[in-house]
C-alpha cells in the first residue's frame, strides 16, 4: 500500500523501479530520432538520486558549437547538467540531448523546461567554445617553459621539473623494452602536462590529456594520441589500452607520481591516501600485467628514485613493497589462494607479468593431484631438512660425488633429480617436480635417514638438499600452508 500510495502521489520509491524506467525512457526517445545514447553508469546514478518521479525530455545543441571535440560536449553535458548526449551508427555526436525532468509530463511546462535547460547549455558551451579557440591561438609547445611557473608539489618542484623526468624515465623504459619510436615517447612525455594550464582544462578538469591531445596536433598524430591517452587506466576498473606507446607514458607518470611522494614521505596512511598512490600502484601492476610488459620492476624503481634521490636504497624497499601490495590485493581478488600468492612475493618478484602467470598456473595446479603430490613432497623434504638445520645450521652440498657405496634407492633418486632440466615452461617445472614424489616415497620407505653412521646420514641430508634446491627454483615454497 505504501507503494502504490506513493506511486499514485508520483514518486518511485524503489530506486531499482526507478532506473529502470529512466533507462525505458531514454531507450524510447533514442530509437524514435533513430540515434544511440551515449551510456554513463555513474550519470545514470546520479539522475536517479535527484529525481521521484523522472520524465525524460529530448533538447536540442546549437549547432554552432557542434564543432567542439566530442569528448568537450559529452562532459559539459554529462558532468555539469546530468545530461545524455546522442549519436549516430558511426558514433558521430549528434546536435540533441537529453535531460530527466521531476515533473510530470504536460506539454506547456515541457516545453519550458527543455527551453530552460537548452539555454543553461548554450551558455555553458559558450565558455567551452571560448576556452578552445583561445586555447588554440597559443603555440602548444611553446607553453612548456610557462610550466616552470607552475608547482607541482612542495618538495618536487615544478610541472616543468615533473615534465623532465617524465621524459627521462619514458626513455629508459622505451629502451628496456626495445621500443622503436623512442623520439616519439619522449616527446609526449615532456609535453603532456602542458594542457593543465589551459584554459579548457581549467574549466573541466576531466579532460586533462584528452585536451594535451588536441591541442598537440602539430606534433603529429602518433605524439597527440599518446598524450590524449597517457592517464589511462582512469581508475580501478578504467581500460587499460592496447597501444604500448600509451602503456609507457602511463607507466612513466605513475612512477614518478610515486616515487615522488613516497620520497618527502607522503606515504597513505590508513585509509587515507590524499595523493591517490594506491591507484596508482595499482595503475602500475595493471599496466604490466595486463599488457604483457616484460620489465625489472626493481630496475624501474631504482632509476625513477635516483632522479629523487640517489642510492636510496630504503626508499626503493617501500615503493616495491607497496606495489607488491596491491598486485597482492588484485590476485586475491581472482581468489587465487594467499599462500601460492606468497611464493613469489618478497626479493624474487622483480617481473610482475611473468610472475602473475605463474601463479595463475601454480593455483590451478595444486587443486590436482599431482599439486598435492608437490605439496606433499615439499613438506615431507623441508621438514627433514629444516629439524637438521637447527642443528647444524648449513648443509654443503658443492662437493658431493656419487660412489659405490650407494644404495639403490639413492641412486635412483638422484638421477630423476639430476633428469629435470630447466624449462621456459611453468607448468612443466611443476609436473616433472610433482612425479618426483614416487622416488622420494621409496627413498624414504626403505632407507633410514638417521643412519648411526654419520657418513650415510650426511650423504641422505645431501641428497635431499639437493631436492629441495630444484624444488625451490619453483618459488619460495616455504610460504605454502598444509
Amino acid at each position: 500500500d505504501y507503494v502504490n500510495n506513493l506511486k499514485k502521489g508520483m514518486v518511485f520509491v524503489d530506486p531499482y523501479i526507478r532506473k529502470k524506467e529512466i533507462s525505458n525512457q531514454l531507450n524510447v526517445i533514442s530509437k524514435k530520432m533513430g540515434l544511440n545514447i551515449i551510456y554513463d553508469d555513474k550519470t545514470l546514478d546520479e539522475v536517479n538520486g535527484l529525481v521521484e518521479w523522472p520524465n525524460a525530455l529530448i533538447g536540442k545543441i546549437d549547432e554552432k558549437f557542434m564543432n567542439l571535440p566530442k569528448e568537450v560536449l559529452i562532459t559539459v553535458m554529462r558532468v555539469h547538467q546530468k545530461y545524455f548526449a546522442l549519436q549516430d551508427k558511426n558514433n558521430l555526436i549528434q546536435p540533441y540531448f537529453i535531460v530527466v525532468s521531476n515533473m510530470p509530463k504536460q506539454s506547456l511546462r515541457d516545453k519550458n523546461i527543455v527551453f530552460g535547460n537548452e539555454k543553461v547549455l548554450r551558455a555553458r558551451l559558450a565558455d567551452a567554445k571560448f576556452h578552445w579557440e583561445n586555447d588554440r591561438s597559443k603555440n602548444f609547445s611553446e607553453m612548456l617553459y610557462k610550466l616552470k611557473n607552475v608547482s607541482y608539489f612542495e618538495g618536487l618542484g615544478s610541472l616543468y621539473d615533473k615534465s623532465i623526468r617524465l621524459e627521462k624515465i619514458s626513455e629508459y623504459i622505451s629502451n628496456l623494452l626495445k621500443f622503436k619510436n623512442v623520439n616519439n615517447i619522449k616527446r609526449a612525455a615532456l609535453l603532456c602536462k602542458i594542457d593543465l594550464i589551459t584554459g579548457m582544462v581549467g574549466e573541466f578538469p576531466e579532460l586533462q590529456g584528452v585536451m594535451g591531445g588536441y591541442y598537440s596536433s602539430k606534433e603529429g598524430k602518433d605524439v597527440s594520441k599518446l598524450i590524449s591517452g597517457h592517464y589511462k587506466p582512469k581508475g580501478s576498473l578504467g581500460d587499460i589500452s592496447k597501444n604500448i606507446g600509451i602503456n609507457i607514458l602511463s607507466l612513466t607518470d605513475k612512477i614518478d607520481h610515486l616515487a615522488g611522494f613516497f620520497s618527502i614521505d607522503k606515504k597513505p596512511s590508513g585509509s587515507k591516501d590524499p595523493f591517490a598512490l594506491r591507484r596508482s600502484a595499482l595503475g602500475i601492476v595493471r599496466i604490466i600485467v595486463e599488457s604483457k610488459i616484460s620489465i625489472n620492476i626493481d630496475k624501474l624503481i631504482e632509476f625513477t628514485t635516483n632522479l629523487f634521490r640517489n642510492n636510496d636504497r630504503s626508499l626503493n624497499k617501500q615503493i616495491k613493497s607497496f606495489i607488491e601490495d596491491r598486485f597482492s590485493i588484485l590476485l586475491r581478488e581472482k581468489e587465487i589462494k594467499y599462500d601460492v600468492i606468497n611464493c613469489f612475493m618478497g626479493k624474487n618478484l622483480k617481473y610482475l607479468y611473468e610472475t602473475n602467470n605463474k601463479i595463475i598456473i601454480m593455483d590451478a595446479f595444486m587443486k590436482t593431484e599431482n599439486g598435492k603430490n608437490l605439496k606433499s613432497l615439499w613438506f615431507r623434504v623441508s621438514n627433514i631438512l629444516n629439524t637438521e638445520r637447527k642443528i647444524q645450521n648449513k648443509i654443503d652440498i658443492s662437493k658431493f660425488q656419487i660412489d659405490g657405496s650407494f644404495e639403490k634407492e639413492e641412486i635412483k633418486l638422484l638421477e630423476k633429480i639430476k633428469e629435470i632440466k630447466s624449462s621456459k615452461n611453468f607448468l612443466k617445472m611443476l609436473k616433472q617436480r610433482a612425479l618426483l614424489k614416487k622416488p622420494t616415497d621409496d627413498f624414504f620407505e626403505n632407507l633410514q635417514i638417521n643412519d648411526p653412521n654419520p657418513g650415510i646420514k650426511k650423504r641422505r641430508i645431501t641428497i635431499l638438499s639437493f631436492l629441495e634446491q630444484r624444488l625451490l627454483e619453483i618459488g619460495n615454497l616455504e610460504a605454502l600452508e598444509g
